[in-house]
Order: C-alpha cells, then sequence, then structure tokens
C-alpha cells in the first residue's frame, strides 16, 4: 500500500510542473469524493462569463457530462459496470468570471453494484470532463482519478 500512495504523490508532483508550464484552462474542474458521493466545483478561470449547456454540466452524465470509470481492487483492478444516460438539456447555465458553480454525482446511481463493493474494497474513479459551451468553442480536455479506501485512509 505504501508504493501506491508513493506513485500518486509522484505522479501529482509531475501533474503539477507540467500544468505551471501551461496557460491556465478556461474552466478547472474539482472533484472531491465523500462517502459515496463526487462533489464537483466547476470554476470559470477566464475573465469574462462562460454559458455552458445545462446537459454538458460535470454532474450531468449524459451525453455531454463527465465521463467516470470505476474499478475495484488494486493489484488485479475489476472494471465496475455503469448506466449511460441518454438525455441531454440545451438550456444554458451561466458563470460569471472568475466565479464557481457546485453540483454532485451520486456513486450508486452510475455503477449499479458500487454499494458492494464500497467500504469493503479499495474503488478507483478516473473522470474524464470536456465543457460544452453554447459557443460550441474547443474546451480543454479535464480529467483525474478519486481513490476509496475501504478504511477512508490512502
Amino acid at each position: 500500500m505504501l508504493t501506491f500512495r508513493i506513485i500518486l504523490v509522484a505522479a501529482a508532483l509531475v501533474c503539477t510542473a507540467a500544468q505551471a508550464l501551461e496557460k491556465t484552462p478556461p474552466v478547472s474542474l474539482e472533484v472531491v469524493a465523500r462517502e459515496d458521493v463526487l462533489h464537483l466545483r466547476l470554476t470559470n478561470n477566464s475573465e469574462r462569463r462562460i454559458g455552458i449547456f445545462k446537459g454538458a454540466l460535470p454532474w450531468a452524465t449524459g451525453l455531454m457530462g463527465i465521463r467516470l470509470y470505476g474499478f475495484v481492487g488494486l493489484s488485479r483492478p475489476r472494471e465496475l459496470e455503469q448506466l449511460f444516460l441518454l438525455g441531454h438539456n440545451l438550456d444554458v447555465i451561466e458563470i460569471r468570471a472568475a466565479e464557481s458553480i457546485d453540483g454532485s454525482v451520486d456513486l450508486k446511481g452510475v455503477f449499479p453494484d458500487f454499494s458492494s463493493h464500497f467500504k469493503k474494497e479499495l474503488i478507483m474513479i478516473f473522470w474524464r470532463y470536456k465543457p460544452v459551451t453554447e459557443e460550441l468553442k474547443d474546451m480543454p480536455v479535464l480529467h483525474g482519478l478519486v481513490v476509496l479506501s475501504p478504511d477512508g485512509v490512502l
């Protein structure tokens, strides 16, 4: 388990150094797991408002929202089956310059078998999100990893 912690820390340091060399993306996404829910904060890093389709917000798990990939176990990870929703909403949500909006995703609603593994085995949730703006402006892909350990400690 100690090796896994070292790998995660090293990866975080590499990402931080690489990000320092790049221009700040127009939006950023903070993803935190609390129990069996992902809490998300989408921040507008630009100097002007950004309009994002409601169905493309990170907590929308349909066609345009966040993509989640769940795996159980560390030495031989097994992929969690997931549900995909096909709906989408084209109403526009405005995020003013330098402001954030919050939402959440219930992992039990995305991964039907999540509860049978939660607090019993290590669960890794890889996430990928590409905002879809009302202008259909090309936005960078945001991605990351959230790890849920059985004892709550990593």
